[in-house]
């Protein structure tokens, strides 16, 4: 609510950081932790900038809660400027992480986040909006936050608390950063989701996203070499890399689709992939994340 007590009004800190937003613009980064309201702000500021006439680039760098793109993705999407009513997005641009958590996954997180930036920056974008993950408790959590900002260069933070809980957090970001952060109140209709409720979430995403999927049969010349550790090595037998979810990315490695290995032997040099992609043909790589999902849960709907 505002400072009227109006209920599911936007709160007038809020108003101001859009305002501010508007007249600056630039690369914006949104901390909090879960369930505070990171991308209920989010949605907010990109339709304040867009209401504005401006171009504006969304970015949820959540891989596990995501809203534009799948689970185990970090998402762009770009809003043109314009007179009139706000256009949809004119470009989606996916990157793919591996899996639901940053952890484990840090360098492909960030990397995928600072390529989605400059992408941003090259469609012409007055301002960019990062959504991020909750993690913000303890070492791994401020170095993750703190290459965020080191490869990104944002020229604000906007940090959702509860009572004083990113303080650890923001006070051992660095020194630059620190006059650029703007505290705000989490959003006051937000309410706390169990895990249960989390991974129903995920599990929607991504029975959604493999509803249309076929079979697609890929070349295990395009396994990629780089892959987290205890992952198998294309050598290896198939049952190893039965139902791992990859990414399928092109020359700029930009994520065309994501796939869940359906068969196949990477020793022989085939696999098969159950992915909505329709053609192979601009496939480059294949990345194989963390994060198994049985092919037998995109075709009966189940969960796992």
């Amino acid at each position: 609510m505002d400072a009227r007590g109006r209920p599911g009004a936007p709160p007038a800190d809020w108003e101001a950081a859009a305002a501010a937003l508007v007249g600056q613009g630039g690369l914006v980064l949104v901390l909090g932790a879960s369930d505070t309201g990171k991308t209920t702000l989010t949605r907010f500021l990109v339709e304040r900038i867009r209401g504005a006439g401006l171009a504006v680039a969304w970015i949820d760098g959540d891989m596990g809660q995501a809203t534009l793109g799948p689970p185990t993705t970090v998402t762009l999407a770009c809003f043109p400027r314009g007179p009139g009513p706000p256009a949809p997005a004119t470009q989606r641009v996916m990157r793919f992480v591996g899996a639901t958590s940053p952890r484990g996954h840090m360098l492909p997180t960030v990397v995928g986040l600072a390529r989605l930036a400059a992408r941003a920056r090259t469609l012409g974008a007055d301002a960019t909006i990062v959504d991020t993950t909750g993690l913000v408790n303890g070492p791994a959590a401020l170095a993750l936050k703190t290459a965020k900002c080191e490869l990104l260069q944002p020229t604000a933070c906007l940090a959702l608390e509860r009572a004083g809980e990113l303080e650890e957090l923001l006070q051992g970001l660095p020194a630059w950063v620190r006059p650029r952060i703007r505290r705000l109140a989490a959003a006051p209709f937000s309410r706390p989701r169990s895990w249960q409720t989390r991974r129903a979430y995920r599990e929607a995403r991504l029975r959604a996203y493999f509803q249309e999927a076929r079979s697609l049969p890929l070349p295990a010349s395009l396994i990629a070499h780089a892959r987290p550790v205890g992952l198998p090595k294309p050598e290896e037998e198939a049952a190893a890399w039965t139902d791992l979810v990859v990414g399928l990315n092109d020359e700029g490695h930009d994520t065309l689709a994501l796939g869940v290995v359906e068969a196949g032997s990477p020793g022989e040099g085939w696999l098969v992939v159950r992915t909505p992609l329709g053609s192979a043909e601009a496939v480059r790589a294949i990345v194989p994340g963390s994060l198994r999902w049985r092919v037998e849960h995109i075709l009966d709907g189940g969960s796992r």
